[in-house]
């Protein structure tokens, strides 16, 4: 079995042409145009927009990354160290593209000519699988076998954060409207919240093994999340409440998701060879790819505004329109009978025609002619209506666009004609109904035959996630992420599982945790260091199975000293088990206080 196969990573808003909406949709009718890729193996996976206007795709089995223009015309660079497995690609503040190469463990740092530079992970074998631009200017990835999350400066230098459970195999990353790193933990069925500064939270899934995956920000605010074993989306809020919604069609494995133009989510499904849409009430309909067993995997929004996906079986990329997206509506001139509207409208590359609805109720019952217009820009057209033949009084009027793909329905908007009097809101009885919703579009025959089975393909990374979930013999810190110190002491809580039939027996150590090492012999150090060189403290324990155990580590010099001229010190706390002679260790970030 090759090195590419024993180490393959997880399967696992508007852009420049971006107006700010709010809006409604008409049941849609997407066209779907398949792009081929070759050389390097094909077999595409993660995908993001470049700086340069451009898609930019990793080729896991071709250890590659690749760029594809709107057109569909591509080209292929190949990552500087074979059996890469580059899996996850994402643009950075700096305007480079970063890319997760779990094959050997490494961060890559590409420009948009296809110069790249790696830079090795501090935890040697950690698996990086996912990766976003951080909160920070820093750019956030998962480390799926060391049960960490990292990040890494545009200069490359290396940061990691210990997880609260170190079998959380974490999957999925992005950045939250609250400023938190948000991690999907699929080997703990849960979602975590970590701050910059490594504090961490975790939010429980409600269906168990749902195997929660990539997540993304929905225009609602919360984090979405697809559920590969569950079937389903779930949405978490900043606060930790989680909301699932089982799909249409059951035994889908959503794979990735993104937040589209349109205000509704898309994602991938792998077992349904479909790309999907929910909105953000939970209302889903699913859109089947032309090509049999395409097995799409990235997803993203493309600098034309429409969604592009990998095919990693059919080694190619594949475009899924999207409807009109409608920018406020701008009222101006406001007269007796009169007033004209301005609003920006973005038509995805697709032709597109657009007039304002209007009237005294929101029923509206009149209306301009259509403007019609057609352009390959992904910048919004901005265009004005001069409404005429107004009634005196409160008038209603809201923009409405169409394209194949779609209509879009701009927010309703009222104002009072000029000299006349206001009058009443119509009641929600008046408001109109949404259009009858049409099928969604039917798959073509297949045009090409699929090039690879990657559900036969083996995924240590996944199957290591599922072997560190059998149950467990190690003990784990407990308790809360802020511990305070008294009397130079530290109180921690350990747990023994049930599993543990003979109890646990071993050692706690704490060691400061030191800042980013800035030369490549100081990252060496502070590896084999375990991350930090100082240490806090140590003491033996013993648990019985099933149980929880205190202990109180004493706080060295260092610590103390460290302490007394700060509020907070941050901390590493290792636990290690000895079970059958061989040693286990978990890890866990805390931070001291004074007490």
């Amino acid at each position: 079995m090759t090195r590419a196969r024993r180490v393959l990573a997880g399967v696992a808003a508007l852009l420049a042409c971006a107006v700010p909406a709010t809006t409604a949709h008409a049941a849609l009718t997407p066209s779907v145009a398949e792009h081929a890729v070759s050389g390097l193996g094909g077999n595409p996976f993660g995908v993001t927009t470049g700086p340069d206007g451009a898609l930019w795709f990793t080729q896991w089995l071709g250890n590659g990354l690749g760029r594809m223009t709107t057109a569909g015309a591509a080209t292929t660079y190949a990552t500087p160290a074979g059996s890469s497995i580059p899996w996850a690609v994402t643009t950075g503040a700096d305007g480079n593209l970063w890319v997760a190469e779990p094959g050997t463990s490494v961060i890559a740092r590409v420009t948009p000519t296809g110069t790249a530079v790696e830079f090795p992970v501090p935890t040697g074998s950690s698996a990086p699988n996912a990766i976003t631009p951080g909160p920070d200017g820093d750019v956030w990835f998962t480390e799926t076998n060391a049960g960490q999350i990292g990040h890494v400066s545009p200069a490359g230098l290396m940061t990691e954060i210990a997880l609260p459970s170190p079998d959380s195999g974490p999957s999925g990353i992005a950045t939250g409207p609250d400023g938190n790193l948000w991690v999907t933990e699929p080997g703990t069925n849960a979602i975590a919240r970590v701050t910059p500064a490594g504090v961490a939270d975790e939010f429980p899934v409600p269906t168990s093994d749902a195997y929660p995956l990539a997540i993304t920000v929905g225009s609602d605010g919360n984090l979405w999340f697809v559920e590969r074993n569950a079937g389903a989306i779930g949405r978490i809020t900043t606060a930790g409440v989680v909301t699932e919604f089982p799909l249409p069609t059951a035994g889908t494995q959503p794979l990735s998701i993104v937040a589209g133009p349109d205000g509704a989510l898309w994602f991938s499904e792998l077992a349904a060879n479909a790309i999907g849409r929910i909105t953000t009430d939970g209302a889903a309909e699913e859109y089947p790819l032309p090509s049999t067993n395409a097995q799409p995997g990235g997803i993203a929004v493309g600098p034309d505004g429409n969604i592009w996906a990998t095919e990693t079986a059919h080694g190619g990329l594949a475009r899924i329109t999207t409807p009109p997206t409608i920018g406020p509506a701008m009222l101006s001139s406001i007269g007796r009978t009169s007033v004209n509207v301005s609003a920006a409208v973005a038509a995805h590359a697709q032709g597109t025609r657009a007039h304002v609805e209007f009237g005294p109720t929101v029923t509206y019952g009149s209306s301009t002619t259509d403007q019609a217009f057609s352009t390959g820009s992904p910048a919004p057209v901005g265009l004005t209506w001069s409404v005429t033949g107004l009634r005196a009084g409160t008038v209603h009027l809201r923009v409405v666009a169409t394209n194949a793909t779609g209509t879009t329905y701009g927010p309703d908007q009222s104002f009072t004609t000029d000299g006349a009097e206001a009058t009443p809101d119509p009641s929600p009885a008046d408001e109109p109904e949404e259009p009858a919703a049409t099928p969604p579009l039917a798959a073509p025959p297949a045009a090409f035959a699929p090039l690879v089975d990657l559900a036969m393909v083996p995924n240590p990374v996944l199957d290591a996630v599922a072997a560190k979930r059998r149950p467990s013999t190690a003990a784990t810190l407990l308790g809360p992420s802020t511990v305070r110190v008294t009397n130079g002491h530290v109180p921690l809580t350990l747990g023994c599982p049930e599993a543990a039939t003979g109890g646990c027996t071993g050692s706690v150590a704490m060691r400061t945790v030191a800042p980013p090492p800035k030369s490549k012999q100081a990252r060496a150090r502070a590896a084999r260091c375990a991350r930090g060189c100082r240490p806090l403290g140590k003491v033996k324990f013993q648990a019985k199975a099933g149980k929880q155990r205190r202990v109180s580590v004493k706080l060295s010099a260092v610590g103390r000293g460290k302490l007394a001229h700060s509020s907070s010190l941050k901390a590493l706390v290792t636990v290690t088990t000895v079970v059958a002679g061989k040693s286990t260790t978990s890890r866990r970030t805390i931070r001291l206080t004074h007490g």
